[in-house]
């Protein structure tokens, strides 16, 4: 991809040689999920990208091959703590160590380090008009949503979230946000619940952002 794909040369740069440094990291990864599960030990998802394009996700597997997808009543993927289609290990790797290798989405020109994270490509069909503007950037390995806790959230307050990064993004959030990641990876740390109420007063004018929305229950 060239300049076209909205991820700065530099930015891919870096993400080549943290690919470098981090590789016996990787491999060992990699490693332990052949050796604990049969099957590969990379899981490739198709995602939503920059402007609606489609592009192949790199992931850790964590589970056992072939596991069905289960969703909530508000289209969220559902993954317990102890759920049953985990590989050994699965719920530690799961703390960050399997978002590692969309380095390589960022090396190929993708992703970038902080962005809306990419949704699935089924749910483009549920796309509305006013969700739009959140794939108008590329996505990110973080973002602004997951460090205020979006894992908790419906998915129409993580996308309120999202379009909030997007009329506010400039570097100094950028840095923030990447700096804030380790803290709410490793130690479950959100930001204050203040900041992100804040974020959905300034966004409730927003309509519904994907069809079915209302009949889900997930406005605000």
């Amino acid at each position: 991809m060239g300049n076209d794909s909205g991820v700065p040369l530099w930015e891919r740069g870096i993400a080549m040689s943290v690919l470098l440094l981090l590789s016996p990291l990787l491999l060992l990864l990699i490693l332990w999920v052949k050796v604990v599960s049969p099957g590969p030990g990379l899981f490739l998802s198709d995602r939503i990208g920059k402007d609606g394009s489609i592009f192949r996700l790199f992931k850790l597997r964590t589970m056992v091959p072939n596991s069905p997808q289960v969703l909530s009543d508000d289209l969220l993927t559902v993954v317990e703590n102890n759920d049953a289609r985990l590989i050994c290990g699965g719920k530690i790797l799961r703390k960050g160590f399997d978002e590692l290798f969309q380095l390589i989405n960022v090396a190929k020109g993708e992703m970038r380090f902080v962005g809306p994270r990419p949704d699935m490509v089924w749910m483009k069909d549920y796309y509305l008009p006013d969700v739009l503007p959140r794939i108008s950037i590329p996505p990110g390995i973080t973002g602004w949503a997951q460090i205020l806790g979006s894992r908790n959230m419906s998915t129409r307050q993580g996308y309120l979230l999202d379009l909030w990064y997007i009329d506010h993004r400039n570097c100094l959030l950028d840095v923030g946000i990447f700096l804030w990641t380790p803290l709410y990876v490793f130690f479950g740390l959100t930001l204050p619940e203040q900041i992100r109420d804040c974020c959905f007063n300034e966004m409730a004018g927003t309509g519904p952002t994907y069809s079915g929305e209302k009949k889900r229950g997930s406005v605000i």
